[in-house]
């Protein structure tokens, strides 16, 4: 059988970029090769001794002079994405959109509906949705083990040494806050999992900052409580914060038989990497059993990748998922409404507006 080959370039070779540049070239499913990029920055020298000419500053002339490309891998910054994304789908090309999918709600709807009324074979890289973890709380709740879903808690703990990382990097506060950028992992995975959309929204977020000497950040973060209720009936709290002793994110799920304690990842010392505890009513908890991790992310990256490079293969005539555009950034945004406006947001009014006049048969997954 010969091992399919594709050509693909990068728009916004940052540490993400990078590191999905590697992971799929390194695949042994399929010889990938990353043949341009586009960054504004100045190349590095191994950066110039790789791709010479083919290193671009412009994304369009980077499009325009890179013939025969297989997709594109959009890892620029989030106000970016969906120019980025529409640029190389309007050519033909498919694009792998590193998530936030988007910078505001607006643009957010915009790719959504370009996508879909113009069958543009676009993938989202929710790749929380892959993790060991996360696969295991699905098969769990679809199975029925814990009855009837109450209620789920997801607890993102993103750790002191990871926020004052990228605070530095940023060296100002950023506009927005890290809501976007973290949670919107969390929102598809528990809309994902649950089978349900979100009805609405209500949040509390702050932001706090110590800096000191040269006006840097020493410590700073983004913390935020987020509630609001599932289409099922599912009530749904996620709490975000950047302090704590490193990064972790775990999920309790309740219903009506049983409890569903899951421990995503954690790089905590002396904490397991994930681990699943199921515990149904009058009965010992037990442990689920895991597969080992292969890749970054616990193996979600080797996972999302291989997902991505089969969907290739079944030469896609449309988008895959594409209601996970709206569903996976719609509760970040509406949570910063929500504490600027203090009101309850109707996210599902939201959702409606934004499918309105886009068929159904033109929304189905691919």
């Amino acid at each position: 059988m010969t091992t399919p080959t594709y050509r693909f370039a990068v728009i916004g070779l940052g540490r993400r970029g990078r590191y999905h540049m590697e992971s799929l070239e390194a695949m042994e499913e399929a010889t990938v090769r990353c043949v341009a990029v586009a960054d504004p920055r100045d190349p590095t020298a191994e950066e110039e001794e790789r791709f010479g000419p083919s290193f671009y500053r412009d994304y369009r002339q980077m499009l325009a002079g890179t013939p025969d490309l297989d997709f594109v891998l959009v890892g620029s910054y989030a106000v970016d994405h969906v120019e980025h994304a529409l640029a190389a789908l309007q050519r033909g090309i498919p694009v792998f959109l590193e998530k936030a999918v988007a910078f505001t709600w607006e643009q957010t709807v915009e790719l959504y509906q370009e996508v879909v009324r113009n069958r543009y074979p676009l993938f989202i890289g929710f790749n929380l949705r892959r993790f060991p973890a996360t696969l295991a709380m699905k098969r769990i709740i679809d199975e029925g083990s814990l009855g009837r879903i109450q209620s789920v808690l997801g607890h993102v703990n993103t750790g002191n040494r990871w926020s004052q990382g990228v605070w530095s990097h940023f060296r100002t506060p950023p506009s927005s806050t890290l809501v976007e950028g973290k949670l919107t992992h969390d929102t598809d995975t528990i809309q994902h999992c649950l089978g349900a959309e979100v009805v609405d929204c209500t949040a509390t977020i702050t932001r706090n900052i110590w800096t000191e000497g040269d006006d840097r950040p020493m410590t700073a973060g983004d913390s935020c409580s987020i509630s609001g209720l599932l289409s099922n009936g599912i009530l749904y709290t996620l709490h975000l914060t950047t302090a704590g002793p490193d990064y972790e994110r775990r999920y309790i799920v309740n219903g009506t038989e049983g409890q569903l304690e899951v421990v995503m990842h954690s790089r905590r010392a002396g904490q397991t990497p994930a681990a699943v505890t199921l515990w149904r009513n009058d009965e010992e908890p037990q442990a689920i059993e895991l597969p080992p991790a292969v890749g970054g992310h616990g193996g979600a990256d080797f996972r999302i990748h291989r997902d991505f490079v089969a969907w290739l293969q079944s030469n896609p005539a449309g988008p895959y998922d594409p209601r996970s555009i709206l569903t996976g950034m719609i509760i970040p945004f509406a949570a910063q409404e929500s504490m600027a406006t203090g009101r309850r947001i109707d996210c599902a009014a939201r959702l409606h507006q934004a499918t309105a006049g886009v068929s159904q048969e033109e929304t189905r997954e691919k």
